[in-house]
């Protein structure tokens, strides 16, 4: 989080942006710190999330179902791929991937799951927009609907056929997209 905190003091310190009207979007990572952001923040007045999650030990884990090896794998590669994996996340992918140890996995995704902060996004009141693809192998859709009706703030929340990220994904290079459009418009 602090990373994104330290982007918005620069943004305010140094752009013409007006710090009553910050917003946060993102698409799967993205997504995922864009709520947390907004629930630890309270400069943050909106948030579009796209094919995050809410609860990440329930996107890998679900309520005692297979382990979601493919996904975890990915993850892993861009975890190697784009910086230096923590021992603790080297632990979690251990774990993760010869099924033992799991509930260590509960606790050290707390931190990194919007679930457990729901309080903090309830007082600070961003408006919340979510779109989750149906088929996300990656960041399970059924986790969405018990965070959304314990919201307060204005929310919406869509679903669309599809896989991680493939519903919003030509929105990223500015293409039209129905997704981006709603975000835009609600």
């Amino acid at each position: 989080m602090g990373d994104l905190q330290t982007v918005i003091d620069w943004v305010i310190a140094n752009t013409n942006g007006d710090p009553d009207r910050i917003g946060l979007s993102g698409i799967s990572y993205g997504a995922g710190i864009s709520l947390l952001g907004a629930s630890k923040d309270s400069r943050v007045k909106s948030v579009a999330a796209m094919s995050g999650w809410v609860d990440l030990a329930q996107s890998f884990l679900g309520s005692g179902e297979t382990i979601k090896t493919e996904a975890a794998r990915l993850l892993q590669v861009a975890a190697v791929t784009l910086g230096k994996p923590s021992e603790t996340l080297n632990t979690i992918f251990e774990d993760y991937f010869s099924n033992t140890n799991l509930d260590y996995l509960y606790e050290a995704t707390a931190p990194s799951s919007a679930i457990n902060f729901l309080d903090g996004m309830n007082q600070n009141g961003a408006a919340i927009f979510i779109a989750q693809a149906l088929g996300d192998s990656l960041f399970t859709p059924n986790q969405f609907p018990s965070y959304f009706d314990k919201l307060t703030n204005p929310k919406h929340i869509e679903f669309a056929p599809g896989d991680h990220a493939g519903p919003e994904m030509t929105g990223l290079f500015g293409l039209p997209n129905q997704i981006w459009t709603r975000a835009t418009e609600w």
